[in-house]
């Protein structure tokens, strides 16, 4: 049984599958991305990335932060390495990479380091769950229904704050990508 078919679970409610319903081409192209990730070899497919993340940072107002996985998750040891790898050949970008992957990213920060640069966030499974438990550095998100004021709440998801945010969108906020911002919790959306 995958997260996705239990109830009250982040995937049981994720956005993503509204978007592969609604744009047929999204998984199409994930898909393809990741024939791409698995048939590349390290440095080709690392010296690829760099490619199109350097057009798009040319391209992009707000160009200096990149988010990893807006929809599936971190699918092994080796592509959190090569993420690792582009976050120090590029300090000038902030990286944040939420992931569920404890177990990979547990292993991988016991023994290395996480460049500055990279924010990884382990997401909880469940909604209204507390934040993972971790001694590891990391930090967290989680996911809530209703706004709580004793959280640091994400102002796009529960539109807070500026008229950006009001509207979804980060704007100036980029608390995700904060290795300072212990959790960050977000509006079930």
């Amino acid at each position: 049984m995958q997260l996705k078919d239990i109830d009250n679970s982040i995937c049981n409610k994720c956005y993503s599958d509204a978007i592969e319903k609604r744009y047929t081409n999204a998984e199409k192209s994930w898909n393809n991305n990741y024939q791409l990730y698995i048939n590349s070899n390290n440095e080709q497919w690392i010296t690829n990335f760099l490619v199109l993340l350097d057009s798009a940072v040319k391209k992009t107002k707000n160009s200096n932060y990149f988010r990893w996985f807006p929809s599936g998750d971190l699918p092994s040891m080796d592509f959190l390495e090569k993420i690792v790898t582009i976050a120090n050949k590029r300090p000038n970008i902030s990286f944040w990479m939420p992931t569920k992957q404890i177990d990979i990213v547990s292993e991988y920060v016991a023994f290395n380091k996480v460049p500055n640069n990279l924010t990884i966030r382990v997401s909880s499974y469940m909604i209204n769950q507390k934040p993972p438990n971790l001694a590891l550095g990391l930090t967290t998100s989680t996911v809530s229904e209703k706004i709580d004021t004793n959280k640091i709440n994400c102002p796009a998801t529960f539109k807070i704050g500026s008229e950006e945010n009001i509207n979804g969108k980060c704007g100036s906020c980029k608390m995700c990508w904060s290795n300072k911002v212990p959790n960050i919790d977000y509006k079930l959306h």
